[in-house]
């Protein structure tokens, strides 16, 4: 746990950490504001320990974006080795407001879950599908209805692939996240978490292609597929973005999140760090302390942050194996633990 003052530079350490494992940091889209103002690129280096094996991991990035990373010493080709190195679960406040924030952020839950889940089949199938689909867009924008036609054999394998992992991934998530809010002494109204496929459901996705070539060519991209797959949670009365109050919505995501990485830690090779930023400030006190209670008995390696150690009681308190304070300096210092 990391306590100090906002601005002290708390989630700097969990940028860090998120920075192997993906390339980037997750506070901000702009690597520039993850380097010193007197400095032309950043690095970060970390030491991963698998039983007995132990693998040094690098990324660097400088300002204009690029970068390189190794691991063991070797350049990597993809960024996603890094995720298959270091897996991370990732609870912050933007990952609380997920299901506000569009289709393209309620997608990247469910791909997360099953890069690591299927892990080379899943990130196989995902590039030779965005790959075809950007060659047929191309092909749409300029009036080449015969190169369009040739990206559709592509498209259909590894889209349908991709959407049949999603569809199985999502109904694993679904189970595993009534079971936690249960544990977790939640009580919302009655829900559904659904998976959208990205076209009608009662057509093939080659048939679907063919149905809409025509809006397609109009509209040069292709408007059907995998790439328009959603993740709809709904209620009773409707979708839970409008009948969910805020702190319910973030509550149930608290702990979506959290599924997701019990079924991570269950059918992945490599069990993940969670990283949680500030998650205290966004929950009631109850909540709060219901997903550091399911956290800590996951037994798995959590990096949190919050402002200060008041915002958990005392119970919570004693799982935790270190409290270190940050201070605006950069420092840290063991003050529990």
């Amino acid at each position: 746990m990391f306590t100090g003052a906002n601005g002290a530079g708390k989630t700097t350490i969990l940028d860090a950490v998120h920075l192997i494992s993906t390339g980037r940091p997750f506070s901000t889209t702009n690597i520039r504001s993850v380097i010193q103002s007197t400095k032309d690129e950043c690095s970060v280096v970390a030491g991963i320990r698998k039983g007995v094996a132990a693998t040094v991991v690098g990324v660097s990035r400088n300002r204009r974006g690029a970068g390189q990373a190794k691991v063991g010493g070797v350049h990597v080709k993809s960024l996603s080795q890094l995720a298959i190195e270091l897996p991370c679960v990732l609870v912050t406040s933007n990952v609380l407001s997920a299901l506000w924030e569009g289709p393209e952020a309620r997608r990247r839950v469910v791909d997360q879950l099953m890069f690591h889940v299927e892990q080379r089949r899943f990130l196989s199938h995902t590039q030779n599908y965005a790959r075809a689909i950007k060659q047929r867009n191309a092909a749409l924008r300029h009036g080449i209805l015969e190169a369009s036609d040739s990206w559709v054999e592509a498209i259909v394998e590894s889209g349908e692939a991709v959407t049949a992992m999603r569809r199985e991934g999502v109904e694993a998530l679904a189970g595993e996240l009534r079971a936690l809010l249960d544990e977790m002494g939640v009580c919302l109204p009655d829900w559904q978490l659904a998976f959208h496929q990205g076209w009608h459901d009662d057509k093939g996705l080659e048939e679907a292609l063919s149905s809409v070539k025509e809006r397609d060519v109009q509209r040069g991209f292709t408007s059907v597929g995998p790439h328009r797959a959603d993740l709809v949670v709904s209620t009773v009365y409707g979708l839970a973005s409008d009948s969910f109050s805020r702190g319910q919505m973030k509550v149930f995501m608290a702990a979506l999140k959290l599924a997701q990485g019990r079924l991570q830690c269950r059918q992945s090779d490599t069990a993940p760090i969670f990283l949680v930023d500030d998650v205290a400030a966004e929950l009631d006190d109850i909540h709060a302390e219901a997903v550091f209670r399911v956290l800590d008995e996951s037994q798995q390696q959590v990096l949190a942050t919050m402002v200060d150690t008041h915002q958990l009681r005392k119970a919570s308190l004693n799982s935790l194996s270190g409290v270190f304070h940050v201070e605006h300096s950069g420092t840290a210092s063991l003050t529990a633990g």
